[in-house]
């Protein structure tokens, strides 16, 4: 491989590894603020009550006319 080639590669990877680095703190920084998430987001405890629900999950709920965020356990869930 010729210098010029390596340079062009080598910088190339410094963009792409810059970019998952940025990539990776956006999905920290939702993970830490999951009311930001625009994504839904639902926790439940181990007894499937409801724990958190972010504004994202709750759109999707009043947006399919339901109010029991347990649609979204899965059906082998113990109780």
């Amino acid at each position: 491989m010729k210098a010029d080639e390596f340079s062009a590669t080598l910088e190339a990877l410094r963009q792409e590894n810059a970019f998952i680095s940025r990539q990776n703190e956006e999905l920290r920084r939702l993970a830490s603020f999951p009311q930001l998430n625009p994504n839904p987001v639902l926790e439940f405890d181990r007894q499937g009550q409801v724990i958190y629900i972010n504004p994202a999950a709750r759109k999707i709920l009043s947006q399919l006319g339901l109010t029991d965020a347990h649609l979204f356990l899965s059906d082998d869930f113990e109780k």
